[in-house]
Formats: C-alpha cells, structure tokens, sequence
C-alpha cells in the first residue's frame, strides 16, 4: 500500500478509536465488505485501492461525525513526515503477541500471511490489523487496544499540545 493509502487507512482507523457511538449494522457490513477487499490485496500482493476508497468514503457519508473524524485526522496525518508513522508500527511477532486471546486463538487469523511467513512491509502489518478491526464485533473498541493507533494519535497531538503551553 503507498502512503496516501496508508494514511487514509490509519486516519480512518483513528476516526473509529474516537468515535462516540455504536455503529449501525449497515456501517458493520461496510467495514466487513473494505476488510474483504484488504485481504484480497494482501494475497494478491496488489497496490490496488479500487473498490476501497468507495466502500470508505460510503461509509463515511453515511456519517458526519465519523467523516469530520476522518478529515481532521487525515489532515493532520498528511502534516506529519511518512516514516514518523512507520516507526509508529511495531515487528510482526510483537503485533502478534498483542492479538492474543487468552485461550491462546490467535486475533489476526485474516488469512493474509500463510502459516510459515510473515508481512513483507510494515504496511501489511497495518492492513493486516485493519482486517482484524474492521471484521471485530466490536470494531471501536479494537481500534482502542491497538497500541500503534495510539501512537500515532500521540504524534498527531503533540505539536497541538506544545503549542498550548507557550
């Protein structure tokens, strides 16, 4: 995935951590259909967003609140330097150990990656995780437990933050 399809993924998933409501099941079946569509790219090993910009911008109309979410945090994704953001992405295995339940059922199963390998670049590690948020019953609260998300959201807020105190 390039970087303008990276930070449009991660400014969505940063959307979702904040939002303030319960999807509807409409919403749920956007994010499932986006996640298929992921999954498909990852084994294809393909740089194509056809079909998945429209699924996220759908779904993103069918919201104000998740849109002005997504905008902001787009907008302040594309002011901060691309690898400050890869540096954000941890290792394959500690993603992982992350994604562990604790009767030891792995999180991440999406079928992206076969058993014996793992992501080539830290952007399959990243569609990866968006895979498991957008396909979770709870996709809001996933988006809340990966530690990489709030990282990001960090960055993204500490200029605000310096600003402030001057």
């Amino acid at each position: 995935m390039d970087a303008p399809h990276l930070k449009k993924i991660l400014a969505f998933l940063l959307a979702l951590k904040n939002l303030e409501r319960n999807p509807s099941e409409n919403e749920k079946k956007w994010w499932e259909n986006i996640a298929a569509k992921l999954q498909l790219q990852l084994k294809l090993r393909s740089n194509s967003w056809e079909g998945i910009e429209e699924d996220l911008f759908r779904s993103l109309e069918a919201d104000p609140s998740l849109k002005q979410l997504y905008q902001s945090y787009l907008e302040e994704i594309n002011n901060i330097e691309y690898n400050s953001i890869i540096e954000c992405i941890p290792e394959w295995s500690e993603l992982e150990k992350q994604f562990f339940e604790d009767n030891g059922d792995r999180l991440i199963p999406c079928g992206s990656f076969p058993v014996d390998q793992q992501p080539d670049l830290k952007t399959d590690e990243i569609t990866n995780v968006t895979i498991f948020v957008l396909t979770n019953k709870d996709p809001i609260a996933a988006t809340k437990n990966v530690n990489f998300i709030e990282k990001i959201q960090q960055i993204i807020n500490l200029p605000k933050q310096r600003g402030r105190s001057n």
